[in-house]
C-alpha cells in the first residue's frame, strides 16, 4: 500500500493502481472534508477498476482519530479502564459505518501496544492497558465490530512497542526485553487477533534485543 502528498490521485499513484498494488494510504493531508473524501476514494476505485484496499487511521480518542463531522469516539484508554467488551463492539462497527461512507474499508486499529511504561511516547490514551489478557479481549472485540461493518481490521504495532522510549515516526525503537517477555506479554494481543480471524498486521520497524522466534505467533518455532 501507498500513501500520497495532496488532495488529488496523482499521476504517479495511478499509474501503479494500474499495474495491481494492493491500495492505498489516505492521511489527514489527503482530504479537508468528508465529501472531498468520499470523492477521492471514489476516484482511487474508479482508476483501480478492481477492489482496493483504502486505508485509514480511526482508532478512537484524539491522536490518530478523524475529525468532526466524524464521530469523536472515546479512547482505547477510557475503553480499557470501561472493561466493557460489548461497548468496545457496538464503538467498532460504528465506526466502520461511517468509514464506509467515506469509502474507506480498512482501519489501521485497534493498537495493541501494551501501556507498560509510563515514559512512552506512543501509547498514551491510544492503548487500551498494560495487561495482556484485557488488551487481547479489547482487541478482539474491536476486531469484530470492524468487521461486523464490513471493515478491515489492521491490528497494530507488531511486535508490540509499548515499552521503548522513542516515537516510531521519529527515530528507531528498541526493545530490550527477552524473548519470553515478548511472548507472555507483547505478543499475547496478536496471537489473539490473529486467532479470532484478523487478516493483517502493521509492522513496526524496530530493533530487539532478543532472538524472535516470529513463527511462534502462530504456533510453529522457526528457531
Amino acid at each position: 500500500m501507498l500513501g500520497f502528498d495532496g488532495d488529488a490521485l496523482s499521476e504517479e499513484l495511478a499509474d501503479y493502481l494500474g499495474r495491481g498494488i494492493a491500495g492505498v494510504v489516505i492521511y489527514k493531508r489527503n482530504f479537508h472534508s468528508v465529501q472531498g473524501l468520499r470523492e477521492l476514494t471514489t476516484q482511487i476505485r474508479r482508476t483501480a477498476g478492481r477492489p482496493v484496499l483504502i486505508g485509514i487511521d480511526q482508532e478512537g480518542g484524539t491522536r490518530f482519530a478523524l475529525e468532526k463531522p466524524f464521530t469523536e469516539w472515546p479512547s482505547a484508554a477510557e475503553l480499557g479502564r470501561a472493561g466493557d467488551l460489548g461497548l468496545v463492539e457496538q464503538m467498532a462497527r460504528a465506526m466502520a459505518v461511517e468509514l464506509r461512507a467515506a469509502g474507506c474499508n480498512l482501519n489501521f486499529a485497534p493498537m495493541l501496544d501494551l501501556n507498560v511504561n509510563p515514559d512512552s511516547p506512543v501509547t498514551k490514551d491510544r492503548s487500551f492497558g498494560a495487561d495482556p489478557q484485557l488488551v487481547a479481549k479489547m482487541g478482539v472485540a474491536f476486531d469484530r465490530g470492524l468487521r461486523a461493518g464490513r471493515v478491515l481490521s489492521c491490528a497494530k504495532h507488531f511486535p508490540g512497542h509499548g515499552d521503548t522510549l522513542v516515537d516510531p515516526h521519529q527515530d528507531l525503537p528498541v526493545f530490550a526485553g527477552t524473548m519470553e517477555r515478548l511472548e507472555s506479554a507483547e505478543l499475547v494481543p496478536f496471537a489473539a487477533v490473529i486467532a479470532a480471524g484478523a487478516l493483517l498486521t502493521l509492522v513496526v520497524l524496530a530493533i530487539l534485543n532478543a532472538p524472535f522466534r516470529l513463527f511462534r505467533l502462530c504456533g510453529h518455532d522457526a528457531g
